[in-house]
């Protein structure tokens, strides 16, 4: 089984789903088999129900998105689901305590968040 599949994932997942902060704790990139521990570097995604996404950490993403505000939207398309972050289009899924992004089917990486506790 594959660690970066998501247990119990909603289906339909709506904009209030993601609402909240998550942190960035791993990163794989199955084609080349790199796996890397991201926990360390503190990176934050917080979604607001304007559709504003903050992203935050200790150092860049490591990938397009950045670091400041950037705009989010859930579409759907032939493919399910789809987020788009800017001007970029994710696969992504979604549990109550766990989020995924990806571009894995683009050769791209796979990015897993975890659900930080509200304050």
């Amino acid at each position: 089984m594959n660690p970066y599949y998501i247990s119990n994932p909603i289906l339909n997942p709506t904009v209030e789903d993601l609402l909240g902060k998550w942190k960035l704790v791993k990163t794989a990139y199955l084609m080349s088999k790199q796996y890397f521990d991201d926990s360390q570097y503190n990176i934050v995604y917080e979604f607001k129900a304007d559709n504003i996404l903050t992203i935050s950490g200790e150092i860049e993403s490591p990938f397009q998105n950045r670091i400041g505000e950037h705009s989010y939207s859930i579409t759907d398309s032939k493919d399910g689901r789809m987020l788009t972050i800017d001007y970029t289009t994710w696969w992504f899924s979604v549990s109550s305590q766990e989020f995924e992004i990806s571009l894995a089917p683009l050769d791209g990486g796979i990015y897993r968040f975890v659900k930080l506790k509200n304050i």
